[in-house]
């Protein structure tokens, strides 16, 4: 089973850019595991709204633990504009920019997370990728 899944909420037009997704998701489940970090989330569902105004599936932000299934969702809403007129590496920058963002967001703070681990191993592993530029983004 793999410890991180991604998915995406968006409108058709941005779905070849979206591949980039499973890029993402291939590579964490090769690098990173849950068990580094905690023994109370076995898999981190993460999935990506992009959608134009008005055609959105109302969904703010958020991160949900579901304790009885043991695991962590995030929903992160990403400018639907400006990742259509994103170039691929710009659209992958966005993509695990928005990801770590929301891990700062959702899970730094948990007391059964090791999240000040867990958020400089995920960013050290975006930039390693290049998906990231070299500067610090934690607030």
């Amino acid at each position: 089973m793999s410890d991180f899944r991604i998915s995406t909420i968006s409108n058709p037009d941005v779905y070849e850019k979206l591949s980039l997704t499973l890029d993402i998701e291939k590579q964490l489940n090769k690098s990173l595991h849950l068990s580094n970090y905690t023994d109370k989330i076995d898999r981190i569902f993460f999935v990506y709204v992009i959608t134009q105004t008005g055609t959105s599936i109302p969904r703010p932000d958020s991160g949900n633990y579901q304790w009885k299934q043991r695991k962590f969702t995030i929903y992160r809403n990403i400018d639907y504009h400006q990742f259509r007129s994103a170039s691929y590496h710009e659209a992958l920058h966005l993509l695990a920019y928005n990801y770590l963002q929301t891990i700062e967001l959702y899970l730094l703070k948990r007391k059964y997370f090791a999240g000040e681990k867990f958020y400089t191993d995920l960013y050290n592993f975006f930039t390693e990728e290049g998906w990231l530029e070299h500067k610090t983004i934690k607030n």
